[in-house]
């Protein structure tokens, strides 16, 4: 018999949470179940499901009790074997669902604060919890931990014909104080001043569409520990098409964020382009060192010490070969694309 998965999304940006669930949409349709996929209409999560091929889409205007009707309607001519909710409303609404598997995604931060459990008096109805991670929780429901899945056809390791002059240490992300941009130029900094001088000196390039933060803000940052830009670093802020081209000619990809990172997607995708990372350590950054030659963390670390690590890695990076990198982008391959996505979790919900 077919197995069925509803997923239901209220989440009304393009955000880590949506684009778990359009990734877990993807992953179960290559294994052969059939996905109803439910979000808010006209928000990403709509726009984004409906380009993906074989999953049905039936948006709600909204998920208020006065939707209950139609939401029961589409449960009884779905049938569902299984009903993952990401949000509040939708699990509100999921109590009046005749006896189901209901999974209830948690990857938000304020979902993993350390003296709080994951467990509500409002989710007695909910079967399980589904995890992005694998850091510890508070929890006396069973929990499923899956890590997000990534398009490998996509994110791959490629070689590229153009020889570098510089090495690139490359920060990937939206320009907003969360993101941690002020604190690591202040390493990168520190990395320049013990730099060996035989060997090219590094090129950092920040890459990322203006948030909370302008172009502005960055460089005065920059400013601030006499980086120069068009000499120490550059900034892109617009969006780049062949991404996973810029990811795999990286030498170092950096996450500098501050805070969240419950979600880790740019640093699943420089693994799988074969790029090694240098992480905040903050949220679920260092589940993605889980295998020899991924990168390292300076979580804790004096700045002084960061540098010197970041130095060491960048170094090793650079005498890799283009062999090391596709082992390293294969590797990762295990462990965060579509196809593991959807392996570990059919495991763990069978």
């Amino acid at each position: 018999m077919k197995k069925k998965a509803w997923i239901i999304v209220s989440n009304r940006w393009n955000s880590a949470v949506t684009e778990y669930s359009l990734a877990l949409a993807e992953s179960l349709k290559l294994v052969g179940w059939e996905i109803l996929f439910s979000s808010l209409k006209g928000k990403p999560a709509d726009k984004r499901s409906q380009a993906i091929e074989g999953v049905k889409c039936l948006p709600f205007e909204s998920f208020s009790l006065w939707q209950l009707r139609a939401f029961l309607s589409i449960y009884r001519s779905h049938k569902p074997t299984v009903v993952f909710v990401f949000g509040g409303p939708e699990t509100s609404l999921a109590m009046f669902l005749p006896r189901c598997k209901i999974i209830r995604f948690r990857g938000e931060q304020r979902d993993y604060v350390a003296d709080k459990s994951l467990n509500s008096p409002f989710h007695w109805h909910v079967d399980s919890y589904l995890l992005p991670t694998i850091r510890p929780v508070v929890c006396t429901k069973p929990l499923i931990r899956v890590f997000l899945g990534r398009k490998a056809e996509k994110y791959r390791a490629i070689t590229s014909s153009i020889s570098k002059k510089r090495p690139w240490i490359t920060i990937l992300g939206r320009l907003d104080p969360i993101k941690g941009h002020r604190d690591f130029f202040e390493i990168f900094a520190k990395l320049l001043q013990i730099w060996p001088t035989n060997y090219p000196r590094p090129l950092l390039k920040v890459i990322g569409e203006p948030a909370n933060l302008g172009p502005d803000d960055i460089m005065s940052s920059a400013d601030d520990f006499t980086l120069v830009k068009g000499q120490d670093w550059e900034l892109i802020t617009k969006r780049i098409d062949n991404i996973e081209g810029l990811l795999s000619q990286s030498d170092v990809g950096v996450i500098s964020s501050l805070g969240s990172e419950v979600i880790c997607r740019v640093a699943e995708e420089f693994l799988l382009c074969g790029c090694p990372i240098f992480v905040s350590g903050v949220g679920s950054l260092e589940d993605c060192l889980l295998f020899q030659g991924a990168g390292g963390t300076y979580a804790e670390l004096t700045k002084d010490s960061a540098a010197q690590r970041l130095c060491d890695l960048l170094l090793e990076s650079m005498s890799e070969t283009p062999e090391d990198r596709q082992r390293r982008s294969l590797t990762a391959r295990q462990y965060f694309s579509l196809e593991a996505m959807a392996e570990s979790m059919t495991d763990q919900i069978d």
